[in-house]
């Protein structure tokens, strides 16, 4: 029986490079050898393609023309920008290359934290009241009550995101996430329990594993250092509640997912204050890292790693 080809693209353009890098190399590492030929593609931050586990450089146009020879499977391993943008889509789209996760569409849609939140509402789903500026408005912004939240609207990982207690801290928090994208957002501090649920395409179905309370050790809240340091943060699957309260957060990552148009698989992130639900955001490329959640959480449904990439490689031709 001949092997499905599989080829691993990783790294890219985007803050989120080095996570990245951790989580294309978790999935080649645990792709099942005796049913995947299995290859990898490193994309570096200035957009050099890199072929193979000896890294050899490749022409753009070259590699993707050789992988729509090879009839390979694409899957996804960038996260934030050329990944969860939609721009690896596109591209991978165009030469009819199959690739796991969301198509270009949703893509777009969910990593617009803006755009996706309005989707959310529409889709029945509390969203946080934000305000928006941009490099014009951001000396004009007012806040009346802290403390917020500030964050670029655009990107993941909590990179740029920071928790404004007074007037002295919000410029500098503005101007941090302006430097990282074209828009900041500014959100009343809701102070709760973090939980992230992440949905599974199952034989065409939509299914969300059990979800995971985040508590944070050695940071005030899941940022960047918290998500990825080992030991940075206490994750619970499932946590302690009451079980009405963990199956609405279900049905709430479901009905995001699907808001969005996501395909495969995501991850949403909540804030659960008594029994209010806020949805946060939705995460199309979740990390595949030692310290991931979604991992975690297909575990704690029965499914090991190896099966979660099977599963997620399956769907690929399913992909829009």
């Amino acid at each position: 029986m001949s092997k499905q080809h599989v080829t691993v693209i990783m790294g890219g353009p985007s803050v989120e490079y080095e996570v990245s890098l951790d989580s294309g190399q978790k999935i080649a590492g645990h792709l099942d050898a005796s049913k995947y030929e299995i290859d990898i593609v490193h994309i570096t931050k200035d957009r050099r393609w890199l072929v193979g586990r000896d890294e050899t450089e490749m022409p753009m146009h070259e590699v993707l023309a050789r992988m729509q020879q090879q009839a390979t499977t694409a899957f996804i391993a960038i996260h934030g920008t050329y990944g969860e943008d939609g721009t690896i889509q596109a591209l991978l789209s165009h030469h009819q290359i199959p690739f796991t996760g969301s198509g270009i569409g949703a893509s777009l849609l969910a990593i617009d934290k803006v755009t996706s939140q309005e989707l959310f509402a529409a889709a029945g789903l509390t969203v946080i009241p934000t305000t928006i500026c941009t490099a014009n408005t951001a000396d004009s912004v007012q806040v009346d009550d802290f403390p917020v939240i500030v964050k670029p609207s655009r990107l993941g990982s909590s990179v740029g995101v920071r928790i404004v207690h007074d007037e002295s801290e919000l410029q500098p928090a503005i101007h941090e996430a302006l430097l990282l994208d074209q828009e900041a957002m500014i959100q009343p501090l809701i102070e709760g329990r973090e939980i992230a649920c992440g949905v599974l395409q199952k034989h065409g179905k939509n299914e969300a594993l059990p979800p995971t309370e985040l508590t944070p050790l050695i940071s005030d809240f899941f940022d960047y250092k918290a998500k990825y340091q080992p030991g940075g943060t206490k994750e619970t699957t499932p946590p302690d509640m009451d079980a009405a309260i963990i199956a609405k957060i279900q049905k709430a990552a479901i009905v995001a997912h699907e808001a969005v148009g996501c395909a495969s698989y995501s991850r949403s992130d909540f804030i659960v204050r008594g029994s209010e639900l806020f949805i946060l955001e939705i995460n199309t490329l979740p990390g595949m890292t030692a310290t991931s959640i979604l991992p975690q959480q297909a575990a704690a449904a029965g499914i090991t790693f190896p099966e979660l990439l099977d599963i997620i490689i399956a769907n690929a031709g399913t992909t829009v």
